[in-house]
């Protein structure tokens, strides 16, 4: 069977594609007014677009979490080459 077809066969791809990119593009534009101050505070924070990752948007402490957890896995990484190393060397 032909992409197309594949494609046409499964429903109007493009169709459902388009319309939830330009859902997912507006998000930030749309938020309800019915929601706690709260919760709409946060929304409007972590969907602006200022360039900054979603990961390190939370201030402080996720550059503290995000780093620990890139030291966490540099570790990770020389412990495993440290076994590997130690199980691939002869005994004597």
């Amino acid at each position: 069977m032909h992409k197309t077809q594949l494609l046409y066969s499964k429903g109007n791809f493009c169709e459902n594609y388009c319309i939830l990119t330009m859902a997912g593009n507006q998000a930030h534009q749309n938020i309800s007014p019915n929601l706690p101050e709260g919760l709409r505070r946060n929304m409007e924070h972590f969907q602006a677009k200022n360039n900054i990752p979603i990961h390190l948007k939370g201030g402080p402490l996720d550059r503290i979490l995000f780093g620990s957890t890139v030291v966490l896995c540099g570790v990770g990484v020389v412990m495993l080459a440290n076994f590997i190393y130690s199980m691939a060397k002869k005994k004597e």
